[in-house]
């Protein structure tokens, strides 16, 4: 049976990455008005639903879009939300406010089918991942918003407040979207064991309004000075999970590249296997320069998580820049990594896991680069063809690679 236009345009990762002609459907795609317009493409994301809204995150406590999400709560949507549990560092007080806001608030008024459920380990029951690290919204079952960042005042900040970098879109596509509805039905499912209810405790009225109302853009409005979208069209869409194919995906992408690659990493390992292998990540990078394709690499500098200690060990990003540098300069190859200036960047640190390859093909995705991230965490991320796609997130690489270019004399 011949595949249906919407199923060429979500196909496999290896058929996607290897097929040179695009499927015949263009898809859009909807990308902050602003590069750094996280929280504007967000909230856009939750208020256009009017139906139903599933969440699934690993960090949640942004007010604005926790007051988002209690609004739809009171306008009767079915919404339904996975959150991390146990985080690196445990719950931050601001996390554990937004989860017991969001508590109240379906206790006070939710549809029969929403729910409020945390991913964690719970007695002897062993944990499907070791972190739900994902981070996507599906509203009204047919749009995706998915992305490298948290629901955090970093992840997503407002206007005045200085954040990460990151990249985040929105996929609209029935076909697309059933892949994340699937997804999210089997990570909320309680039959595992390592997924709970979260409840509303007795706080009586105490957090009823524990978070201000925030005014939400609306897509409909024609007349806002600022929409919070802009559209694109790409040819294709193509959906990578850990730990099921991550490293499939990950892999093919740069396997298919003939002319360049660009990385903007958080966290790039060089080695696998607590030390005992190279990572197959780098190995690939290693092997397009190999081949004469142009490969740049961009990696955040860690000292922006607090300042080394005495005598400390080189940290990931460091070992990954002088690797790639120094096989560089001894085999001639067209490859260059530098660590980020961040300061000149504006930002607080690098949060993306993005790649650009060959003009067209863009990864926007919660993925780090190690093997973790791949191989035992649930993460998600989408790998989109379209030469517009990439132009809008090259730009913003381009302006992070020069703002980071070694001064004189370094």
């Amino acid at each position: 049976m011949p595949l249906s236009v919407k199923s060429l345009a979500i196909a496999s990762a290896a058929f996607f990455l290897l097929s040179p002609a695009p499927p015949a459907h263009a898809l859009e795609l909807l990308l902050p008005s602003r590069p750094a317009d996280n929280l504007d493409l967000t909230l856009s994301a939750i208020n256009r639903a009017h139906r139903s809204l599933k969440v699934n995150i690993y960090q949640l406590s942004s007010a604005p879009i926790v007051s988002a999400l209690k609004a739809k709560i009171a306008e009767g949507l079915s919404v339904q939300i996975l959150e991390e549990g146990q985080p690196v560092g445990g719950l931050s007080a601001g996390e554990r406010a937004s989860r017991d806001d969001l508590a109240h608030a379906f206790a006070q008024n939710s549809a029969r089918t929403s729910f409020f459920r945390e991913m964690s380990s719970h007695g002897s029951e062993p944990r499907r991942f070791r972190f739900d690290h994902a981070k996507y919204v599906v509203a009204d079952d047919k749009a995706v918003l998915i992305g490298s960042e948290n629901y955090t005042d970093t992840g997503n900040p407002g206007e005045a407040t200085k954040g990460n970098r990151g990249w985040e879109a929105i996929v609209n596509d029935d076909a697309f979207a059933e892949q994340f509805i699937d997804l999210f039905a089997g990570d909320s499912g309680k039959g595992n064991g390592d997924v709970l209810d979260i409840k509303a405790r007795d706080l009586g009225d105490a957090l009823h309004n524990l978070f201000p109302s925030f005014d939400v853009p609306s897509l409909n409005d024609s007349n806002s000075e600022a929409a919070p979208t802009r559209a694109v069209e790409v040819a294709s869409v193509t959906q990578v999970v850990s730990p099921t194919t991550s490293l499939e995906g990950l892999t093919n992408l740069l396997r298919s590249a003939k002319q360049s690659i660009d990385l903007e990493q958080m966290t790039f390992a060089a080695t696998w296997d607590r030390g005992a292998s190279s990572s197959p990540l780098l190995d690939e990078v290693l092997a397009a320069a190999r081949r004469g394709v142009k490969v740049r690499v961009l990696l955040n500098d860690e000292r922006a998580f607090g300042p080394p200690r005495k005598n400390a060990k080189p940290t990931p990003n460091v070992i990954t820049n002088q690797l790639l540098n120094e096989t560089a300069a001894r085999e001639g190859l067209p490859l260059e990594s530098r660590i980020a200036n961040v300061a000149r960047m504006g930002v607080t640190y690098i949060h993306n896991k993005g790649a650009l390859v060959d003009g067209r093909r863009v990864l926007i995705s919660s993925i780090n680069w190690n093997q973790n991230s791949v191989t035992e965490n649930r993460e998600a991320a989408v790998v989109v063809d379209g030469p517009a796609a990439y132009g809008y997130h090259e730009a913003l690489f381009q302006q992070d690679w020069s703002a980071s270019a070694p001064a004189l004399g370094e």
